[in-house]
């Protein structure tokens, strides 16, 4: 099993693929900008931009972010003591896995992929908790969200085709 150290909690790493998501995440945000620029979107914002509408933050960078924030301070790493191992353990039953990437990475993929946008980091990490998981929302063949499984596990993500929604055009209105 995966072992994870607290003192290593909001690191160099952590940071790093904060920005990688932000960055598909923007991706994404600029397409929907794109496609309707007759609407504004005041709270489709970048991490930090978003952070210091909402917490009146002035951090500097992720990293910073990370350290410092109130609201992220408290959110507890997914992490449990093991027994077993005499060490803490990645908690694949956590909020981040059961809510974060159902419930928000795939649904990102699942707008990326309306928009005919490519989300290597966003596919990655949700792939990565598919094989922890053992769950199946990204087909490894074709890279691409595996909707019969979504749909089949209506209730497990939010993506709305799960909810009988198939246009993207639905969701923004």
């Amino acid at each position: 099993m995966l072992t994870v150290s607290l003192e290593q909690d909001f690191d160099e790493i952590s940071s790093l693929n904060m920005k990688r998501l932000d960055d598909e995440y923007t991706l994404i945000r600029n397409a929907i900008r794109a496609r309707y620029p007759e609407r504004t979107f005041t709270y489709m914002l970048p991490y930090l931009e978003l952070e210091k509408l909402v917490h009146d933050s002035d951090h500097a960078d992720i990293m910073t972010s990370f350290r410092n924030s109130k609201q992220l301070g408290l959110i507890k790493p997914p992490v449990v003591f093991s027994e077993d191992a005499g060490d803490v353990i990645l908690d694949v039953n956590s909020r981040f896995f059961t809510d974060d990437i159902p419930y928000g990475l795939v649904i990102a993929k699942w707008i990326a992929e309306q928009l005919g946008i490519d989300t290597p980091f966003i596919r990655q990490v949700i792939m990565w908790s598919d094989k922890l998981r053992r769950e199946h929302w990204v087909n490894e063949h074709t890279l691409k969200l595996d909707l019969a499984y979504c749909i089949e596990h209506k209730y497990a993500s939010g993506i709305p085709p799960s909810f009988g929604i198939n246009d993207l055009d639905l969701i923004l209105d």
